[in-house]
């Protein structure tokens, strides 16, 4: 990839998120995984993912999720994005013919969904104080 030009192609962003287009999912997860390729997450993620009311003392209202992985326990909650902010998910298309590299925007991500090994999530997670630094900021500033 040396010598390559890139580019980033945002611009499809604001009129996917007005028409209700292609939405993605993004899970944060305490772990490093030694994989970068396909994986079959349907079949063995998404599969055993439930969903129960938060029923414990200091845990965000709404639903919590409960999931497998690797036969790790793991226990997660929706984190929406703070007002202003938006997510993307990515996808580089390479040309060959001018040895170049776009990435463009292929859905947007509304919130995101982070996991605990076996702990209820609660508001005082690091993901979500995380992002509270982003209100914080804006406030601040």
């Amino acid at each position: 990839m040396e010598g390559q030009k890139r580019s980033l192609d945002l611009s499809a962003i604001g009129a996917r998120e007005e028409e209700g287009g292609e939405v993605g999912e993004v899970h944060w997860l305490p772990c490093a995984i030694e994989h970068d390729g396909e994986a079959k997450i349907d079949a063995y993620f998404r599969s055993s993912m439930t969903s129960r009311s938060a029923p414990s003392q200091g845990a965000p209202e709404g639903e919590t999720k409960e999931a497998y992985l690797r036969g790790r326990h793991l226990k997660g909650a929706e984190l929406p994005l703070p007002k202003g902010y938006c997510a993307v998910l990515l996808e580089m298309e390479e040309s060959p013919a001018d040895n170049s590299a776009t990435w463009r925007a292929a859905s947007h991500v509304p919130s995101l969904t982070y996991w605990n090994h076996t702990t209820i999530p609660s508001e005082s997670d690091a993901q979500r104080r995380a992002l509270e630094v982003l209100d914080i900021s804006s406030a601040v500033m």
